[in-house]
């Protein structure tokens, strides 16, 4: 039995280290886990707020990043999608939605009452990939208002038969099921800390989160406070591989193999002329005549300007948007999370490079002002790193999510703090003409407007809004372009700009 403290290794730290150890660029190297063989020393792959926190989804040719956030109840879930196998995607999403029923289902008016309210945050990795198996693990970060945290999940895909696959799918047999269930048990018990219930037998639906090491042996990671209290740190049960072999499935021993030594799967998609998520079409947009990152900005003491902001980027509909914006010689500003400046870097250099402005929005859209503020460092730091490996130059504005900021997370940014006069709802209504109807009845002359290029719907209503703004006068311009009058300071914040003359 394995104990992890998030002290020492972060959450499920070892677990990542292990699920990792297919990627190695040090094979000789060793990580002893407690009460286990040892594995190979993965090397650092930088997917979230921690050093190791999946395998490198470049392993999977066509991935793109996908994600959703609901901005009135603090909730935000990322997952990976591949255009040509649909069902991929569909099994993490369905999986997320059960996660975010039963936190909505917890939330009381009086949630939002406290110091710090509520947040879902949903964070997905990459553990396993080969020809016939992709494996997605989902962790969970609840904040209720007083304490917080995680529940796990691993999503199976078998491509080859086109379903998702539970933990019970992975098992030949109901007795070898039972099998499962009862070595999983025997490691709990050996856990002086684990309930003693839990160490009898534990339930179903605590085993829902199951990957393998480069030995082969099964890691069964438990939600936070379910079989243990909260000292007792993140809960691993490692069931060795040669207990494991007779109890799998033929579906279970492919998701071991592609648990054990994941490869390159370069065949997931076929780009097509239509689909604007391939590479081919991620080359720089169509650009207005001349050379529009030059063109001298207006004075919004004076001009009738307005910015246009888009958050959780960038993503596969950010392409089309900056053909959009370009066509009219339109500025924005893309406050982007850090996976996806990673995943798309070329479409984040695309956009600066076409006079755009990029903030930082944080790396996994946790809520800044629930973290201790190393931990929040972290996330703003590495979104910096991300962008200045994208475009050159380092983020020059912060937008906390949810708009959730005070005194200590203001001292902690090194730009002005950007938040909105502006709200679309694009995220709840999903519907490019309630979008557009939004943005054109609530624009107003030095409006910050909140959009979010992750949804094809807000792209989609883009046309319509350039149009309708553009016919009443207004000029589009970047954040720091609107407040430039006003000179603004780091640590401040800010939500909307002069409104011209």
């Amino acid at each position: 039995m394995t104990r992890l403290r998030p002290a020492r290794w972060g959450v499920a730290g070892v677990l990542v280290a292990s699920l990792l150890a297919g990627c190695s660029l040090s094979p000789d190297a060793s990580l002893p886990v407690p009460g286990g063989n040892d594995v190979s020393t993965p090397a650092p792959i930088d997917d979230g707020p921690d050093a190791s926190s999946g395998l490198d989804a470049r392993l999977l040719s066509g991935v793109d990043r996908a994600s959703r956030s609901d901005e009135e109840r603090n909730i935000f879930a990322g997952w990976y999608t591949v255009a040509a196998e649909p069902e991929f995607g569909l099994g993490q999403e369905r999986a997320l939605q059960e996660t975010i029923d039963a936190y909505v289902g917890d939330l009381s008016p009086e949630a939002f009452a406290g110091v710090a309210p509520p947040e879902l945050n949903t964070t997905s990795t990459l553990t396993g990939s080969s020809d016939r198996m992709l494996g997605v693990r989902q962790t969970s970060y609840t904040f209720m208002g007083a304490s917080g945290g995680s529940a796990y999940r691993t999503v199976w895909y078998d491509r080859e038969n086109r379903r998702t696959l539970s933990t019970r799918d992975l098992f030949d047999s109901d007795d070898d099921w039972e099998d499962f269930r009862s070595l999983s048990a025997e490691q709990l018990a050996a856990n002086d800390e684990v309930f003693p219930e839990e160490a009898t037998e534990p339930a179903a639906a605590l085993l829902d989160s199951v990957n393998f090491d480069s030995a082969g042996n099964a890691l069964v990671e438990f939600d936070d406070y379910s079989v243990a209290p909260g000292s007792a740190g993140a809960v691993v049960a490692r069931i060795a591989s040669d207990d494991l072999l007779p109890l799998l499935s033929p579906g279970g021993l492919a998701v071991r193999a592609a648990g054990m030594d994941p490869a390159p799967v370069t065949s997931a998609r076929k780009a097509t002329d239509d689909d604007d998520g391939a590479s081919s079409r991620r080359a720089a947009a169509p650009q207005a005549s001349g050379s529009p990152a030059r063109r001298s900005a207006p004075d919004c003491r004076k001009a009738k300007c307005i910015a246009l902001t888009f958050d959780d980027g960038p993503g596969p509909s950010t392409p089309r948007l900056l053909s959009m914006l370009a066509e009219h010689d339109a500025r924005a500003t893309f406050f982007v999370v850090g996976p996806h400046a990673r995943r798309y870097p070329d479409v984040l250099r695309q956009a600066a490079d076409a006079g755009h402005e990029i903030g930082n929005h944080t790396w996994s859209h946790r809520s800044l002002t629930t973290l201790a503020p190393d931990r929040a460092r972290k996330e703003l730091a590495q979104t910096d790193d991300a962008v200045s490996a994208a475009t050159g130059s380092a983020p020059t504005l912060t937008r906390p999510p949810y708009g959730a900021t005070n005194a200590a997370v203001n001292r902690l940014v090194h730009t002005p703090v950007v938040l909105w006069d502006v709200d679309t709802l694009d995220w709840k209504h999903r519907n490019a003409d309630t979008v557009a109807r939004a943005a054109l009845r609530e624009a107003h002359p030095g409006a910050i407007v909140l959009m979010h290029d992750i949804y094809p719907t807000s792209v989609a209503a883009i046309p319509r809004i350039l149009d309708g703004l553009e016919a009443q006068g207004y000029r589009f311009v970047t954040v720091s372009e609107l407040l430039a009058s006003s000179k603004p300071k780091a640590q401040i914040t800010y939500s909307h700009g002069p409104a011209g003359k």
